[in-house]
């Protein structure tokens, strides 16, 4: 943990190692929230729960796995090179 100065404007100094180890750079986004009494600034590309937006990349493709329409599908993809 580490003590900052509230400077002009409300703004906070993030110590280089935090920055170094939150990958964040200058013009980058960050989250801020309150949570519980306590201010928590957080990278935006952080994904919280990353298998709850996995399945909003809607339904997987059916494999094919019978003989005639694995022979049909590729039928299809050689006609449509020619």
């Amino acid at each position: 943990m580490v003590e900052e100065i509230i400077q002009k404007k409300f703004r906070v100094t993030i110590p280089a190692e935090m920055r170094e180890k939150l990958r964040l750079k200058e013009g980058g986004r960050v989250r801020i929230s309150l949570e519980g009494g306590r201010l928590m600034i957080e990278p935006s590309w952080l994904v919280e729960n990353p298998t709850e937006r996995l399945t909003s990349l809607g339904v997987p493709k059916r494999l094919v796995t019978e003989p005639d329409e694995l022979e049909e599908k590729i039928r299809r993809g050689r006609a449509r090179k020619k």
